[in-house]
């Protein structure tokens, strides 16, 4: 019994060699290797008389390596808990996995255009190819060519969206993979998930934004490079009305116009100045305004050198504006060429003279077309206009 009891004592036990003891299973002399821990020489003493190995609940009558067993064992629980690239790839890309990555055309991406690629959250991508299609087609100027052009690129992202998109998804892995400080792969998998796949509510968020920043990068465009015939396209799309805030402020001809800052008008005309009108005149310009409901302007012109051409131009400039030509007529001496344009929400009225080969011009605006004061001077505006007594 002493012999026993001194063989249990040294088996419950670390040795001196590193090995660690096995415990049995009271009344069987079963050992369970759930509770083995690996010595230094990776070797399990198995030194119980009945020699029996209990591996989870299993009876192994063979004298296996009782490493082997916990190897075995510990691998095939980790293996649950490891996820691949290619399992990420998956959750990323989500719906249709095998027809992108096994596809060589896309069949949703040739026939919704940039809509899929926003479907595909690929914002940056459908963004440059809407704004080139636009671009295009404006520089273009025909409807053939524009759905030509559409067609080309619908076959564009057929032939490579899914090439491109498994690159992109690969390369947003590693990124997510190296910026997400976690061990937990099963949370890499949901950031995955969450970067990648679809989203229509998206699609039509961003596509509205697309087209928003679109328009009005096309109008700046137009206002900055085509300043002249701005409003003149503004009104041929039939959106007057719609911007008219807008076009009240940038529409008028004027802004075209360039004064020529070398001519002091004061030394060749005077102007005198009616009562209710404020001056804010110069050397230069004179200047005058009643309350901001309307403005009279007048100076030398440096970019037009005949008094007819002027005047044309304002033509085509207001081209869905009430156009009065009032023609060639004579006031204090002064020969002038007139014409006027109206609208529902304000008036204009020019009048160019030529004066010792220098084009000068009058442009009198009524902004509040209801102003009585301002109306009164409509027609009789250039009567305040003289020589200086010395011309």
């Amino acid at each position: 019994m002493d012999n026993q009891n001194n063989y249990n004592n040294q088996n419950n036990n670390q040795n001196n060699n590193g090995s660690i003891n096995n415990q049995t299973i009271e009344g069987t002399g079963q050992i369970k290797l759930s509770q083995l821990v690996n010595n230094s020489n990776g070797v399990v003493n198995n030194t119980n008389p009945n020699g029996n190995v209990w591996y989870d609940g299993v009876n192994n009558q063979n004298q296996v390596s009782a490493n082997q067993k916990y190897y075995s064992y510990m691998n095939d629980n980790r293996n649950k808990s490891i996820i691949t690239d290619n399992d990420l790839l998956i959750a990323f890309i989500g719906k249709n996995y095998n027809k992108i990555i096994r596809g060589k055309f896309n069949f949703a991406g040739f026939f919704f255009n940039t809509l899929y690629l926003l479907y595909r959250k690929r914002y940056g991508y459908a963004f440059v190819l809407t704004l080139l299609c636009v671009i295009a087609s404006l520089l273009m100027q025909n409807i053939l060519y524009s759905i030509l052009l559409i067609l080309i690129i619908s076959i564009f992202i057929g032939f490579t969206f899914n090439k491109n998109y498994v690159q992109f998804a690969k390369k947003k892995i590693l990124k997510i993979r190296y910026l997400t400080v976690t061990i937990d792969m099963e949370t890499i998998k949901n950031v995955c998930r969450k970067k990648g796949g679809t989203s229509v509510s998206k699609m039509v968020l961003v596509g509205v934004v697309h087209v928003i920043v679109i328009i009005l990068m096309i109008f700046s465009v137009m206002f900055f490079l085509f300043r002249t015939h701005f409003n003149r396209v503004i009104k041929m799309m039939g959106l007057n009305d719609l911007l008219s805030p807008i076009l009240n402020v940038i529409e008028k001809y004027d802004d075209t116009l360039k004064m020529d800052n070398k001519i002091k008008i004061g030394e060749i005309f005077k102007v005198d100045i009616p009562d209710g009108f404020r001056s804010e005149s110069s050397d230069y310009t004179y200047k005058l305004s009643h309350d901001d409901a309307c403005h009279f302007d007048f100076y030398a012109i440096s970019n037009y050198e005949d008094v007819n051409a002027l005047i044309d131009g304002s033509k085509e400039y207001y081209i869905n504006a009430e156009k009065d030509d009032i023609g060639e007529r004579t006031i204090n001496n002064i020969k002038w060429n007139s014409v006027s344009f109206s609208e529902k929400s304000f008036k204009q009225y020019y009048h160019a003279t030529n004066v010792n080969d220098q084009i000068y011009l009058v442009s009198y605006y009524i902004k509040d077309i209801d102003s009585d004061f301002c109306n009164s001077y409509a027609n009789n505006v250039l009567e305040i206009i003289n020589y200086k007594e010395n011309n």
